[in-house]
């Protein structure tokens, strides 16, 4: 579980605020399959279990939340909706899939990550340290 992670933190690392993930998503399927078997291996009624069935569920539904495959996400949460284990945290993320899914929809966009057409140089970014420089020097005048 542990290569999963690190491999999944490598692959977002990568991602960038004003690329598309298009071409990225292919990366995480083995990951997602690894966690999806992990989910099915497990039964409800194994304690010593639990928590790895725990682990895997909610490690895979954010993979697949940040990854805007709400429609597997939600087919997903809706198939665990019955586990004793999985089924409060089956029902919060459908209901925040869902809800991003209508705010996409009401945007008429089908993902968050979409690339920027506009390239703004680094030196042209202002940050939070250079306004509050700016005010200090505009107060002292």
């Amino acid at each position: 579980m542990n290569d999963a992670l690190q491999a999944t933190q490598t692959l977002f690392k990568a991602f960038l605020y004003n690329e598309s993930i298009a071409d990225k998503q292919a990366k995480f399927d083995p990951i997602i399959d690894y966690y999806a078997r992990l989910v099915d291996r497990f039964a409800d009624s194994d304690r010593k279990a639990k928590k790895i069935k725990y682990a895997a569920f909610q490690n895979l539904t954010n993979i697949l939340f940040y990854l805007d495959r709400h429609d597997e996400l939600i087919s997903l949460c809706e198939g665990q909706l019955d586990s004793k284990v999985l089924d409060k945290q089956a029902k919060r993320m459908l209901e925040k899939s869902e809800k991003l899914r209508a705010h996409l929809a009401f945007h008429r966009v089908e993902t968050c990550h979409f690339e920027s057409m506009e390239e703004i140089a680094e030196d042209e970014m202002e940050t939070e340290e250079v306004v509050e420089e700016e005010a200090v020097v505009e107060g002292a005048e």
